[in-house]
């Protein structure tokens, strides 16, 4: 079984898979959050060429994690604008290298785009992107968490 790569604007039928994915998954942190604003969040990324970008990862055309290109995705830190963000493995494929090959995605994605720092905010999972080279540089509350703010800059 090979791990598929596509633009979420390719499949948009399945923009209210993720919603859900995302409400079950993050929703409790979020008071304000809804099914229903998850998915018109979801319906503005359904670009192919320029932020924001959502891609799925698909086995046997089935998807089983996303990854995003996102714009300014803390509204505490709007100085940052480029954000890896939505990483999501479905719970029965994870530990399998899904989460990397799409974050890999999005950070070539970003070449492509001429993009030369990335950002993205953690509460557990700092290890994951520090293989691919983001770094600590803040650690704020976000949502009445503390969380890790990481950067990632070309070449170097």
């Amino acid at each position: 079984m090979k791990l598929e790569i596509a633009y979420l604007a390719d499949h948009p039928e399945f923009v209210p898979l993720l919603a859900a994915w995302f409400y079950d998954e993050w929703g409790g942190g979020w008071p304000s959050a809804t099914l229903e604003g998850f998915i018109k969040r979801l319906e503005g990324r359904l670009n192919r060429d320029q932020p924001p970008i959502t891609y799925l990862g698909f086995y046997d055309q089935e998807p089983v994690g996303t990854a995003a290109l996102k714009i300014r995705e803390m509204e505490t830190h709007p100085q940052f604008e480029y954000w890896l963000g939505s990483v999501y493995v479905r719970e029965d494929y994870r530990r399998q290298g899904i989460a990397s090959a799409l974050i890999q995605a999005v950070i070539d994605q970003s070449k492509v785009l001429e993009i030369d720092r990335l950002y993205l905010y953690t509460r557990q999972k700092e290890p994951l992107y520090a293989k691919f080279g983001w770094k600590v540089i803040e650690t704020p509350k976000h949502r009445g968490k503390v969380v890790s703010i990481m950067e990632r800059c070309e070449g170097g």
